[in-house]
């Protein structure tokens, strides 16, 4: 993913916007946990596409998948490194 030109790897980033729009509303669904899981391993989406993928579980803030979502993600140096806070205290 590192090594893709900037336009495939904006077009990669579109891609997985649309794939997280999608899986949006069954996000609590082992189905969906398990799409996540392999955007994570094969595109590190968890490291390029926080924004994305917090926009997608949104509606479930008050769950414990947000929790276990936020605790994936690398927040440091982004403009949600404040949802720190809920990755540590759960």
């Amino acid at each position: 993913v590192d090594t893709l030109p900037p336009d495939e790897a904006a077009a990669l980033d579109d891609s997985l916007q649309r794939v997280l729009r999608l899986i949006g509303p069954h996000m609590e669904s082992p189905a969906a946990h398990k799409v996540l899981e392999y955007l994570f391993r094969r595109f590190r989406a968890n490291e390029r596409n926080v924004g994305a993928l917090l926009a997608a579980a949104l509606p479930y803030h008050d769950s414990k998948f947000f929790v276990r979502l936020v605790r994936c993600l690398a927040l440091e140096g982004t403009r949600f490194e404040f949802l720190g806070v809920v990755a540590r205290s759960g």
